[in-house]
């Protein structure tokens, strides 16, 4: 977090109030740092592996149910029928890499440029296909 004093300039970690200047009624502003990641969806359809669905730019301050409701409306699935877990595309995940809805984004785990994996529980081929079509992806 970043405190900014009376001159408008932020203050160090040993900065006291007193040597800052501060005065009785005085407005002190603080700012959170948020952090900003790039992450990877790639697509969970068997025909398309290895292939990227689509980027994602979240703030790590975001819900993983946020990210979920992010990356359905990019694609058109339905975020109720999504499950975020921690993994990667085409690789098994166990029962513990469900990610909570509720959960940070920076308390899952991410770090900039990581994947995010999703189990889907709707028709993901069919739904998915206009998504894909307007992609342009080829099935391998």
């Amino acid at each position: 977090m970043t405190v900014f004093g009376p001159s408008g300039g932020a203050l160090k970690d040993d900065d006291s109030i007193t040597g800052s200047r501060f005065e009785d009624g005085m407005e002190v502003k603080c700012e959170a740092a948020e952090k900003v990641l790039s992450l990877h969806v790639m697509t969970p359809l068997e025909d398309y592996e290895g292939q990227k669905l689509t980027d994602l730019t979240v703030k790590d301050s975001q819900t993983v149910g946020q990210m979920k409701d992010l990356i359905a409306k990019i694609t058109g699935l339905k975020s109720k029928q999504m499950i975020v877990a921690k993994g990667k595309a085409g690789e098994r995940v166990g029962e513990d890499a469900q990610l909570n809805d509720a959960m940070l984004v920076s308390k899952a785990g991410y770090k900039d440029g990581e994947e995010v994996a999703f189990i889907y529980l709707g028709t993901l081929e069919t739904e998915l296909a206009p998504f894909i079509k307007t992609k342009g992806m080829k099935p391998k």
